[in-house]
């Protein structure tokens, strides 16, 4: 497996590094080759350039790509706002297909249910990775029906971003389908020699008393204490229902126990009333909290999430980082917590509005959290030298 990155710039430069990863292809008799691609700015002509020429100079090719509120290119916050990875496969059993769906709300248990069909004619499949445009919906018939996907198939992935600022959705595309602002991708990736592992990171704590979720329905929260649940944001945070609430909010999700796991959900979107739009069911009758960043905690985390998942001696990373973690961090130090991954394997990513991890036989979409999917092909070797290495670790970090 290998990995090839580059930032766009113009048609010239785009043209140059396809034809270097053309030229790799074809020398090093690639199986199969995966494009994603991540741009910051929505309805943007240059990603119609990206796609076209792709398919016109490497058309064995497969490509996915969203909007995002940033990109991780080379384990570190990328200085153009569109970048672009190839993930080339070598190893002749891999197998890679792109799916895409229209899928509005209604349709998310049926367009699921049709994934899990194709899924039991590829027994190769070992990975799905899922770009969705989450665009103020809750997901939880979504996260519920994909559940039951075979459990040896790691499921993973990541919301993509829409500017609130600039009044503009997130966005999906693919090789599978066109640009769309309520559509999900799949990427299916297995074979033989295939292997995949998934984790996830927080490092966000509780803070302040107990509130208890006092009147909830599907995904929205209504009240906290029995008074509308935003006079909760409001009181302690001072955070005004205005255009800028789910921007101002990110950092400081409530955090409970959602069937046996710790789970930090921010709200979408506040309403007139003050309930809260959420990303994902609020049952009634749970205890929470407000949750606050540490940089220690979540840089010990990184530690040991690194160390561990070194073992699976990875050749690639793909990392799903919630925009809140970006802003929490500021981008002078937010390489903090990506960049050590990249002295394991070359690593590629985006900020995202929410992430997707199946753990175990439960599948959440997740809030101001890290999820990190490693692969590799071929197996195990005896003699492995790659460290994991926490950079900088000794710099004053910025805390709220």
């Amino acid at each position: 497996m290998k990995q090839l990155q580059f930032e766009y710039v113009n048609m010239d430069g785009l043209k140059r590094d396809l034809s270097r990863i053309a030229k790799f292809c074809r020398a090093n008799m690639v199986s199969s080759c995966v494009f994603r691609i991540f741009a910051e700015t929505a309805k943007d002509d240059r990603i119609t350039i990206i796609t076209d020429t792709i398919r016109a100079m490497i058309p064995q090719a497969v490509y996915i790509g969203c909007t995002t509120n940033g990109n991780i290119y080379n384990g570190d916050l990328a200085t153009g706002d569109i970048i672009v990875s190839c993930t080339a496969f070598e190893y002749a059993s891999t197998e890679v297909e792109v799916l895409q769906y229209d899928m509005p709300k209604e349709r998310q248990t049926a367009v699921v249910k049709d994934l899990k069909e194709k899924l039991a004619s590829r027994p190769w499949v070992k990975a799905v990775e899922i770009l969705v445009a989450i665009n103020s919906v809750s997901f939880t018939d979504f996260c519920v029906e994909i559940e039951t996907v075979d459990p040896e198939i790691c499921v993973y992935g990541g919301g993509a971003f829409g500017n609130d600022d600039a009044h503009q959705e997130g966005a999906v595309f693919s090789s599978g389908g066109e640009y769309t602002t309520h559509g999900v991708v799949f990427l299916l990736l297995g074979g033989d020699d295939f292997h995949c592992k998934t984790m996830h990171i927080t490092g966000w704590k509780p803070l302040g008393r107990v509130l208890k979720i006092t009147k909830a329905e599907g995904g929205i929260l209504s009240e906290i204490n029995f008074e509308p649940a935003y006079n909760t944001f409001n009181r302690y945070l001072n955070i005004p229902n205005d255009e800028n609430f789910f921007t101002n909010t990110l950092e400081f999700p409530l955090f409970f126990q959602h069937r046996g796991m710790d789970i930090l959900r921010a709200p979408i979107a506040c309403l007139e009333d003050g309930s809260l739009i959420m990303s994902s069911d609020v049952e009634e009758n749970v205890n929470a909290r407000l949750a606050y960043g540490d940089p220690w905690t979540i840089l010990n985390s990184v530690r040991e999430s690194g160390l561990e998942i070194q073992k699976f001696q990875p050749q690639f990373f793909v990392l799903f980082s919630c925009a809140a973690r970006r802003s929490f961090w500021g981008d002078v130090d937010l390489d903090k917590e990506t960049l050590p991954f990249q002295s394991i394997a070359p690593t590629t990513g985006f900020f995202t509005t929410g992430e997707f991890l199946r753990t175990g036989d439960i599948m959440n979409l997740h809030n101001v959290t890290l999820v990190v999917c490693a692969m590799r092909e071929g197996e195990l070797e005896d003699h492995y030298t790659e460290s994991f290495e926490i950079r900088r670790i000794s710099l004053t970090v910025r805390c709220r």
